[in-house]
């Protein structure tokens, strides 16, 4: 009884964090693309891969994925 009461537990701090998990890539993602500026995963992916100079991707690459790294390190350094 003990046994199965602790595989319970263990099972729901599991499904627990990958819940967390999922919901701070959709934050992490969210932050990315949302703005004053809406883009998409396709001019996310742009930026990256075959960068021409549009002002949707400056602002990926300098502001926007910049700020998200930083905040996601800060938000894991309080934990």
């Amino acid at each position: 009884l003990i046994v199965s009461n602790l595989l319970h537990k263990n099972k729901t701090k599991f499904i627990g964090l990958l819940a967390l998990c999922v919901l701070l890539i959709i934050a992490f993602f969210g932050s990315i693309l949302l703005g004053y500026l809406d883009t998409n995963i396709n001019t996310l992916i742009k930026a990256y891969t075959d960068f021409s100079g549009t002002s949707q991707e400056i602002i990926i690459k300098t502001s926007r994925v910049p700020r998200a790294i930083t905040a996601f390190f800060v938000g894991a350094s309080l934990g």
